[in-house]
This record gives structure tokens, sequence and C-alpha cells, in this order.
């Protein structure tokens, strides 16, 4: 018997083996076709994104079983059949293209069949790789454009029969084959494939010694650690949770080591790793979406975003100050910081910071995204082969390591593509947006804040049960228009909504970053929750800064109104902060807390008078109850 389990699990272990190399060379031959047409020139839109989705649809049924609690143990027979129907859908739909685009006719019924197989392959891709929250919004998109007659008031509409909705998903750009499969199958491919070569070659770790030496040193340089290794990260992760999964693993134990509290440090790089996504050039791979919807180009939104990203970091930065001077913590001991040899020798440095430089060159050039990222894994493979020969032997393994590491993430990027370009057409189809729209506008009643407000409350709830990229998409296609309408300028009202859908990474009651970070510092993760939300004020206040004034955003508003924007959210963050964590020069009295969290608050709406009356409260209260005890002996509690 015990020799027959052996046979049996020897047989499992080959198996999986086997698979391993099948998705391997799968995952290889996708990130080959996706260099491939960065410097070719991608295929003709049907094409290039059904080779997209098919090899993405694939490589999802091989890696991600029906159920989290099966193991995986190769493929089931249901597993295969959703793979192989998938592509069948992709192949046909690629060779239909020209029928596609050329003939207005009704639909045949080999058409409207894998349609339907399509969408329910892709809805069940999506159900395994990000949840069900993004399906369940597509299907009930489906039974509001049927059953809108039986819908009351304005949201009732004439029914849109079920073949026109799933013709219209497989057929046209309102569907899969959208503008946001088109921008994940070209630039955010591109990127992916960067990012993920760079962390092959040995990004991790370079970026990991960099922060503990510009940080380390400083009070709480510990938690500081964090959150310059999450802004490093940023560069080049778009997803909170694997920046949080990555950097916490180093920062946590280290903070925990060094005495800070198990939710406080947690807290910080749960924050810390949230912040990431805002950072440029990826910012969590929705800054291409917003290029592609607002028609702004790439690099102005990316020079749009450094004042904001940096006030974040800045927001950040303070909560850990004041919460080291509060406990008193140090910073990290200087045998475990490394020297800047160590940091920046050239055989680390090279392969990995010249690529980034020419990357940002070649598209500040102006040539295309995805031709200056073939070129930036070029600079980036040849450097690391060049600055030591002996890592020529290791070469096929750190190829293969990346690959496989590009295509999972790729995997993910096209499921959450495709639903969200369903979910966008459907919304498209039965004028949702327009009237949700609408409803915003006139619950706003000609207020702006309300309206910002409630716009941000949409965002939040959207952002708690998709990722980023599918939030933001919908999010554009719903609540975009109505803060245009109440007077947002485009790229401010768009930027606006990607950072409040961020805000959900840290917020509970979903708050995928902190649900990462807490079991690795054995923490609760809802007192961890509740203090990255202290740490992150910066990201629920900056938002409105920019929408109101946005002169905070480079390149779209007037350079002259900068000083005074920029005074009033570093006053406002300042303020906010220090009553987060109850401390300045010492701890806060109530009223102190009181007085200084209302002139923090007074600060975010612009008005000159307003603003000058928070801003002398604000500080008037901190010198008098902080300031003036420190050199007045008779002022002391």
């Amino acid at each position: 018997m015990q020799d027959k389990n052996i046979g049996t699990k020897a047989r499992a272990n080959n198996s999986v083996e086997t698979w391993n190399i099948v998705i391997g060379i799968l995952s290889s031959c996708w990130c080959i076709f996706q260099l491939y047409t960065s410097i070719h020139g991608a295929y003709r839109p049907i094409i290039q994104r059904s080779i997209f989705v098919g090899f993405a649809l694939s490589l999802c049924f091989l890696l991600y079983p029906s159920s989290k609690k099966r193991l995986f143990m190769g493929p089931s027979w249901l597993d295969l059949l959703l793979a192989i129907t998938g592509i069948i859908a992709c192949i046909y739909a690629g060779v239909s293209e020209h029928r596609f685009l050329t003939e207005i006719s009704s639909p045949t019924g080999v058409d409207i069949i894998l349609a339907i197989i399509l969408t329910i392959v892709v809805l069940e891709a999506a159900r395994r790789t990000i949840g069900i929250t993004l399906p369940i919004f597509v299907i009930l998109g489906y039974l509001y454009g049927y059953l809108g007659p039986h819908l009351p008031g304005r949201f009732c509409h004439a029914s849109i029969a079920w073949r026109t909705m799933f013709d219209m998903t497989f057929r046209t750009s309102l569907g899969i084959w959208g503008s946001v499969t088109g921008v994940g199958a070209t630039v955010i491919a591109a990127f992916i494939l960067v990012g993920a070569l760079l962390f092959s070659v040995g990004a991790g770790d370079t970026f990991r010694d960099i922060a503990v030496k510009i940080a380390g040193k400083f009070r709480g340089g510990a938690a500081l650690v964090a959150v310059v290794v999450s802004s490093l990260f940023g560069l080049l992760s778009g997803s909170a949770a694997a920046n949080a999964a990555t950097t916490g693993s180093f920062t946590i134990p280290m903070m925990k080591r060094l005495g800070y509290r198990p939710e406080f440090a947690a807290a910080v790089e749960a924050a810390a790793s949230a912040g990431g996504q805002i950072v440029p050039p990826v910012m969590g791979a929705a800054v291409f979406l917003m290029a592609e919807i607002t028609g702004i180009p790439y690099i102005s939104i990316c020079i749009a975003s450094i004042i904001p990203a940096i006030l974040y970091y800045l927001s950040l930065s303070l909560g850990i100050y004041f919460e080291s001077r509060r406990t008193g913590l140090s910073g990290v001991p200087k045998d475990l910081i490394p020297s800047w040899n160590q940091c920046l020798h050239y055989t680390r440095s090279l392969p990995l910071l010249t690529p980034i430089v020419a990357l940002m060159y070649l598209i500040v050039k102006g040539h295309s995204l995805p031709w200056s990222c073939f070129w930036s894994v070029v600079i980036c493979l040849s450097l690391y082969l060049v600055t030591d020969v002996k890592r020529l032997r290791k070469f096929p393994a750190i190829l293969w390591k990346a690959f496989n590491s590009a295509a999972r993430s790729l995997t993910q990027i096209a499921i959450i593509c495709v639903v969200a370009n369903i979910f966008v057409g459907l919304i498209a189809q039965t004028g949702l947006g327009v009237k949700l729209s609408e409803l915003i506008v006139e619950a706003a009643g000609g207020i702006q804040l309300i309206g910002y407000i409630l716009a941000a409350i949409v965002c939040l709830v959207l952002g708690m049960g998709m990722p980023t990229v599918a939030a933001y998409t919908v999010a554009a296609a719903v609540v975009a228009p109505s803060l245009i309408a109440i007077g947002a300028e485009l790229l401010p009202a768009h930027l606006f909504l990607f950072y409040t859908a961020l805000l959900s990474a840290i917020t509970p009651p979903i708050c995928a970053a902190v649900f990462v970070t807490a079991p690795i510092a054995n923490a609760r993760w809802l007192r961890a929750a509740g203090i990255s939300c202290v740490l992150g004020i910066g990201k629920f206040v900056v938002p409105f800064f920019f929408i109101y004034s946005p002169a905070l955003l480079i390149g779209f508003g007037p350079i002259d109104e900068l000083p005074v924007v920029l005074g009033r959210s570093l006053l406002c963050i300042i303020f906010l902060s220090s009553v987060g964590i109850g401390f300045f020069l010492k701890p806060m009295r109530w009223i102190e807390k009181v007085l200084v969290f209302m002139s923090g608050l007074f600060l975010i709406v612009p008005g000159q008078t307003l603003n000058t009356f928070a801003a002398f409260i604000g500080i008037f209260v901190i010198v008098l109850f902080q300031g003036l005890p420190k050199l007045i002996p008779s002022f002391r509690r």
C-alpha cells in the first residue's frame, strides 16, 4: 500500500512538472510575441487583441484552479475545455476580423454561439483571477439591458435583445475587443515585460539597499525604508498587494525587530505600497487607459502626477516621523546600512538604472511606448551580460523566470481589461452612464464639494470590489462626466477618480494591501487598516486640492497659482498628519486636535479669506501649545 501511495505521488509530481513546462513555454511564446509587436508594430486591432486574449485564457485555466481550496495538480478536464473553447472563439474572431469591420449585417448563428461561449469563459476566468465582483457587475449589466422596460423612473429604457447585446460584445468595439483591451495588448503588456525583466536581474534587492541607505539613518528609519522602497517599486509595479508582499517580507520584520508595534508596521507597509500605484511611470497600469480615454499624452499625465505623488509620500513620512517622536523610535543600526558602493556598484546599477533612464528619454523624444519598452529591455539584458560575463550561464534561467512572471501579470491584466471593456460597453448600450452622471449632478445641487464627495464615495465603493484598472475604467465611464459637468477640468477629474478608487487598498472593509501586510506582521488587520488610513491621509485630501486647483498638476494650471496651492496642501498635510498621530513636538490635547483638524479641513476648499483664517488658527494653536512650552517654562504642563 505504501509503495502504491509513493507511486501515485510520483506520478502527480511528474504531471505538475510537465504542466509547469507547458506553462513556461506558453508564457515565453506570449512574451516573445509582445516583444515582436513592440518593435515591428501591432497587428490590426482585433487580430492583436484576439491573440492577447487567447494567450491569457489558455494560461488562466492552467494557472488558476476552479477553487482556491484545490491544490494545483494539473488542469482538470473542465479547465482544458474552457481554455480550448476560449481559444477557438479568439481564433474565430481574429480570422473574421475583416467581416466584423466591413459587413453591416445580422450576426450568424455561429457568431452568437461563440459570443455567448467566450463571454461565459471570460467571466469564469475573471472569477478565478480577480474575484466575483466584476463578473457580477457584468451579469447585472446584461440583466439591466434586457429588463429595462420593467425598471422604475429614470432607469427605465427600451429593452435590448440578448442577441443584440452579445453581438455588440463579440463583434464591435463596445465589448471584448474594445480600446481597453487594445491598451492592455500593446502598451501595458510592454511595460509589464520591462518590469518583470528588471526585477529578474535584481531590481528588488537593489531598490531595498538604496532605500536602507537613503532613509535608514533618520528617526523612524525602518518605516521610512518601507516608504522609499515602495515608491521605487512603484516605478515598475502596478499592484499594491504585490508591492506589499514583495517589500513587506523585508521591511515588516525589520520594523518589528526595532520596536514598532505590529499594527503600525503593517499599516506603514500597506500605505507605502498603496502609494506605489500613484508613482509614475506605471501608476497601476491605469495611466495608459487614462491616456487612451482622455486623449492626453501619456508623458503629460506622468509629469502632471509628480507633485501629488510627492505630497502623498510626504504625508506618509510625516506620520512616521510624528509616531517615531511620540514613541522614541530611532533609525536603523549602522551595521545594517550598506555603503553607496554596495548599493550602486556598476554590476547592479547599470542593468537597472540605465534602462529606466533610456525608457524615459525615448518616451520624451516622442517614440511610441511599446517601441521604447522594447529597447529598454534590450539595454537591460545587454548590460546585465556585459557587466558580468559569468552571468551568461544563468541567462536562460533569468529569461525563463522573467517571462513566467510577466505572463502571470499579463494574464490578470488581460482578463481585467476584457471584462471591464464588456461592462463599459453595456453601460454605453443602455445609457446607464449618462443617467448615473445626471443623478450625481442633481444630488450635488450645483455645489462642487458635494459632487466631489459623492464621486469619491462611488469610486471608493468600486475600488473595494474590483482591481484598480477596472475600477478606474468603470468610474471614467460613469462618474467622470458628472465631475466635468459641475466644473472640473478633464485631467484633474480623471486623476481624482483614479486616486479615490485607490483608497480601497487601505480602507476597510476590503483593504487588499492591509490584508497582505497584517499576516506578515501578525497584526490585527482592522487596527492596522485604521492606522494605514491615518498615515495615508494624503491620498484622501490631495485629490481635492488638484481638482479644485489644477496648478498642482504640472502643465495643467496657471503656474503663478502653484506656490499658494502648494502651501495650502503642505499645511493641510502637516495639520492632519499631526492630529492623526496625536503628536507634533509633544502629545496633543483634545482641544489642539479639534482646532488643528478643522484648520486642515478648511484649507482644502479654496478661498483666500477662509484659507488665511484656517492657516492662522492652525499655526497659532501649534505655536501656542507645542512651540512656546519649549521656550517658556511657565507654559510647560
